[in-house]
């Protein structure tokens, strides 16, 4: 890939950061997930038959489990962050899916700039019933094929209803283009992936 993203820390370095900055820094983005992100997004960028070059097409998925202050923060970071990762984040093809409820699923094409400056979200309401992941991975597949790159910000994004419906949507490819994270922890999508399948295995 021509617009390659700088070459990035090591996991065991990463993993030797203690967490305490992300507990102080609450929803701000902090260096250690930082450094985890950019790691994730190179891996993911680069799974082979994914991104070849060109405008980069790609989701974000925002949990309106969160208040509106703490996710607007944290996306416009994780936007600024993105675009200092390398020169294809300059000019995006963003896609924002709203995961109110289980049932109410938005999908939006907007400008990075506007998550960036936080005009997404002025009609933004907090909506903290619980979600899983079943109902939002089937949307992602449905909806997000052509996007490169998925980062969902759950409130928990480890809550799995059904099992196999879960599976069924990370196939064929939603499992290698995503990311899951949140204030405290970040997975990639083939961690999840095979973390369900392990479990299935020992049923």
């Amino acid at each position: 890939m021509n617009n390659r993203i700088e070459s990035l820390t090591s996991d065991t370095e990463m993993n030797g950061i203690e967490n305490r900055e992300q507990r102080v820094n609450g929803m701000k983005l902090s260096t250690v997930q930082k450094m985890q992100l950019k790691n994730a997004v190179e891996r993911v960028l680069h799974v082979p038959g994914n991104y070849t070059g060109g405008v980069l097409e790609m989701t974000i998925v925002v949990d309106h489990s969160y208040e509106k202050e703490e996710i607007s923060t944290y996306i416009k970071e994780i936007v600024s962050a993105l675009k200092g990762f390398g020169e294809v984040f300059r000019t995006v093809r963003m896609n924002l899916v709203h995961y109110r409820r289980e049932e109410t699923i938005e999908n939006e094409v907007v400008p990075a700039t506007y998550l960036q400056m936080g005009k997404c979200f002025e009609s933004y309401t907090c909506d903290s019933t619980q979600k899983s992941l079943d109902p939002l991975l089937a949307n992602l597949k449905f909806y997000h094929a052509r996007s490169k790159l998925i980062i969902a910000i759950l409130k928990d994004i480890e809550q799995v209803k059904q099992r196999q419906q879960t599976l069924h949507s990370l196939q064929p490819f939603l499992y290698r283009k995503l990311i899951l994270m949140n204030e405290e922890q970040l997975q990639l999508g083939n961690e999840l992936y095979h973390r369900l399948l392990l479990d299935q295995e020992t049923l």
